[in-house]
C-alpha cells in the first residue's frame, strides 16, 4: 500500500511542475443607471451562489465525516482487515465558486459593463 501511495505522490509531483497561471479581471461599469442597477443584481446573485456553494461544501464534509465514522465502526466490530487512517476529502467548493464567478462576468457584460482579462504566468514559467 505504501508503494502505491509513493507512486501516486511522485506522479503528481512530476506533473505539477507545469506553468501555473492566474487571471485577473478588471470590471468597467455600465454607463447608464439601468445598467448599473442590473450589475448590482448580478453581484447579489453571485453572493447567493457563493453562499450556496459553501453550504454544499459543508454538507459534503459532514457526509464524509459520517461515512468515515461508520467505516471505522464497522471495521472495529468486524475485526477484518486493517484500517487505513488516510481518508482524503473529495469535497470542494472551488469549482462551484469558479462557476459563480464566470456567471457573474457574463451577467455583468449583459448589463452593459465590460470585463477585461489579464492572464499571467505566476509559477514554473518558461524563460525562453
Amino acid at each position: 500500500m505504501f508503494r502505491i501511495a509513493m507512486v501516486i505522490v511522485c506522479f503528481f509531483a512530476v506533473t505539477a511542475c507545469g506553468p501555473m497561471y492566474r487571471t485577473n479581471y478588471n470590471y468597467i461599469p455600465p454607463v447608464d443607471m439601468q445598467g448599473k442597477m442590473c450589475a448590482m443584481q448580478c453581484e447579489q446573485v453571485k453572493l447567493q451562489c457563493f453562499h450556496l456553494a459553501e453550504a454544499e461544501y459543508q454538507n459534503c464534509r459532514l457526509r464524509e465525516e459520517i461515512n468515515m465514522r461508520e467505516e471505522r465502526h464497522h471495521r472495529h466490530h468486524d475485526k477484518k482487515g486493517h484500517w487505513n487512517d488516510f481518508y482524503g476529502s473529495f469535497c470542494s467548493a472551488d469549482t462551484t465558486k469558479q462557476q459563480c464567478e464566470s456567471s457573474y462576468r457574463s451577467c455583468y457584460e449583459i448589463c452593459g459593463g465590460r470585463v477585461v482579462t489579464n492572464t499571467q504566468c505566476v509559477a514554473f514559467c518558461d524563460k525562453r
